[in-house]
């Protein structure tokens, strides 16, 4: 093979003739060495032109060597290619398809014309390559190409002209799609409508304006004219000050306050801000404040003097001006919407409101007050219950009550408690106190239970109000000790001994951000059947052994709501409020069973939750929210002002211990 190249490279006439020979062999072998060889001989159009005479005396190899010579990328071989593309010299039609994908990549229009007709061949996979070599062709012969396919006589020709044109994004076929916008198979008049929503300009608004006259549940038209209508809307001139801003995860207190950087970006002329973590920053970098965890960005800002609040999911982005659709596309569109009546009115409807801006929101109210059509009137309730913005709160609020069905008020109820939950505005006072009234609106146990538990919500927002995490969620900044056990794994801070690592000893992971003296503490804790933990408060800087009040715990959940003490052992017992008086006098009012509580609070191998409140010398434990012990101690010595906390890894056998969501509040 090696022998023949080299003959076929420098032997001249000879080694053509020789090549002539090796590309009719019976034997693969020789057969691409020959391929090998046109593709290794330098461009000349005597060799390229011996090359491709062998397209007609080779059926073959004829798609094979059509492959080669369009890689060689000698235009000598055109003619050749074009007669085996156009199917001269009983080419097969992958022959022909092979032949013509090299003129395409020789970027020679000759293959256009071939192409074209194999892009109606009923061997589905064979006219679908066709198209797609055209696709590869740039310039006007390549479009004259599409619009000849968009004007053919065949449905399926035209269906496929459209797509290409769409792909190509071709302009300068918006005329050829007007006028299919009217053809009588469905198929091609979709088609057309969605190219225009996509390629047309203002000027094809009275052609979409038309389709949905004459077909007004088109939903294809609807969205069409919609796309069109976004090119057409432009962010609003005004002043906007940013009073909040924060990015991360809202539900686990991993967020970044990104105030500053956001009122920098609008203050060089950013109008539009996306959510991410480069918000963090202002030297480029990005930073993520809630790895492995969804993200929000929140602002509370003024435009122009009036307050707004958003919601921007990561990744997405918010016009803080909010947008207007400009006159070009807003003036035609309403006149044909004040003009129409029935479903056309309801089609253009949609396409007024579907921005979301205050434009639509005033047709939206409009529509809604009007009385005269009832499923214009119904289509306008819905859209101001399902606004993507707090702006038409009121309004689902209004109609939660006065809606004209019952199925109006139960969406107009959800909405409102949708966009009261977007309303970062409204103090958390204030919206518990509209869902609380929004009760007496609810028609059905299941929109009760939406309340409920959106009151539940908002009670624990305004509970967490004030709370910092101790724990990122990715590192053991801030902590310290706690003799190798510790690590940070899927966002979880744990510790895990076993039978050839044992605990030997207990140790304390200590923090080190702060030394709070009266605060409240919140942290999540999941334990296997043998661990023994516990958080320590007010504890000495010691990284082994134990100091200082516990709030303990273990997996089996007998120690869980008790507060032990290393030198008085479990003197807070579950169930009791303990006082001890300066002479160490103790005494014990019991509220509850100690087994009976525990077995109600406590979760075995799952998620649970405690609060520690400590308030001078009294510490309160809760867990899961239900009250386990009180203990006030008025000794100096065993219940110091302030301290460290500390998480403990015990002795003993094999465990694994969690920690999520520590956060702390500082109590002044």
């Amino acid at each position: 093979a090696a022998a023949l190249r080299g003959a076929v490279v420098t032997g001249g006439d000879a080694g053509l003739a020789l090549w002539q020979e090796a590309i009719a062999a019976t034997d693969e072998v020789t057969v691409n060495a020959a391929l090998r060889a046109v593709l290794d001989t330098p461009k000349g159009e005597k060799a390229t032109l011996a090359f491709a005479a062998a397209l007609a005396k080779s059926p073959t190899v004829q798609a094979r060597l059509a492959a080669v010579l369009g890689l060689r990328g000698d235009k000598a071989a055109v003619p050749a290619l074009a007669a085996l593309a156009k199917g001269e010299k009983s080419a097969s039609p992958a022959n022909s398809l092979a032949a013509a994908s090299a003129l395409a990549t020789l970027n020679d229009p000759a293959a256009l014309p071939p192409l074209l007709a194999l892009a109606k061949h009923a061997d589905g996979a064979i006219a679908e390559a066709a198209k797609n070599q055209i696709m590869g062709f740039a310039g006007k012969a390549a479009d004259d190409a599409v619009l000849s396919m968009m004007a053919d006589s065949g449905a399926a020709t035209r269906l496929a002209g459209i797509d290409m044109a769409m792909r190509r994004r071709m302009t300068v076929a918006v005329p050829a799609l007007v006028k299919l916008s009217t053809d009588n198979d469905a198929k091609i008049l979709d088609a057309a409508v969605k190219g225009l929503g996509d390629l047309g300009s203002d000027k094809e608004i009275p052609a979409l304006l038309a389709v949905i006259k004459k077909s007004p549940q088109s939903e294809t038209a609807s969205r069409a004219l919609a796309s069109l209508c976004t090119r057409y809307a432009r962010p609003r001139a005004g002043k906007t000050v940013i009073h909040n801003a924060g990015y991360g995860s809202f539900e686990n207190d991993l967020v970044k306050d990104v105030t500053a950087n956001v009122q920098k970006l609008v203050d060089v002329g950013s109008i539009t801000i996306q959510a991410s973590g480069r918000l963090c920053k202002w030297d480029g970098f990005s930073e993520d404040p809630a790895p492995g965890k969804p993200k929000v960005l929140r602002m509370v800002y003024t435009f122009d003097g009036a307050e707004k609040s958003v919601q921007v999911r990561e990744n997405d982005s918010v016009h803080l001006s909010g947008v207007t659709l400009l006159p070009v596309a807003m003036t035609p569109i309403q006149a044909a919407y004040d003009r129409a009546a029935g479903d056309e009115k309801l089609a253009l409807f949609k396409v007024l409101t579907s921005l979301g801006n205050d434009q639509g929101l005033a047709v939206a109210r409009t529509a809604s007050r009007q009385t005269a059509d009832a499923a214009l009137r119904e289509a306008a309730i819905r859209a101001l219950a399902e606004w993507k913005t707090p702006d038409a709160l009121e309004d689902a609020a209004s109609f939660a009550q006065n809606a004209p069905s019952d199925r109006l008020k139960i969406l107009s109820l959800r909405g409102f408690v949708r966009q009261l939950e977007q309303s970062f505005t409204i103090p958390f006072k204030t919206q518990l106190a509209r869902l609380e009234q929004a009760q007496a609106w609810a028609l059905r146990d299941e929109d009760k239970a939406l309340l409920a538990a959106s009151i539940k919500a908002t009670q624990g927002l305004m509970a967490e109000k004030g709370f910092t995490p101790m724990f990122d969620g990715v590192s053991l900044k801030n902590w310290k000790g706690g003799g190798g056990w510790w690590e940070v794994k899927d966002g979880i801070l744990q510790a895990q001994s076993s039978e050839e690592k044992p605990c030997k000893k207990n140790s304390q992971l200590i923090f080190t951000g702060s030394q709070p003296a009266d605060f409240e503490l919140r942290a999540e804790f999941k334990l296997s059947p043998s661990a023994n933990s516990g958080i320590q408060l007010r504890a000495l800087d010691q990284e082994f052994g134990d100091s200082g009040y516990q709030a303990d715990m273990n997996g089996g959940g007998n120690y869980v709501g008790f507060l032990y003490h290393p030198k008085q052992h479990l003197v807070g017992e579950r169930g009791a409020k303990v006082t001890i008086a300066a002479d160490g006098k103790k005494s014990v009012d019991r509220f509850a069973d100690a087994k009976e509580l525990g077995d109600k609070v406590f979760k075995k191998d799952d998620w649970n939750e405690y609060t520690i409140i400590a308030k001078g010398p009294t510490m309160t434990l809760f867990v899961n929210g239900m009250k386990t012990c009180e203990l006030t101690d008025h000794r100096p010595e065993m219940m110091p002002k302030r301290g460290f906390i500390t998480l403990q890894m015990h002795a003993g056998p094999p465990m694994k211990i969690q920690y999520r969501n520590i956060r702390i509040k500082d109590l002044k």
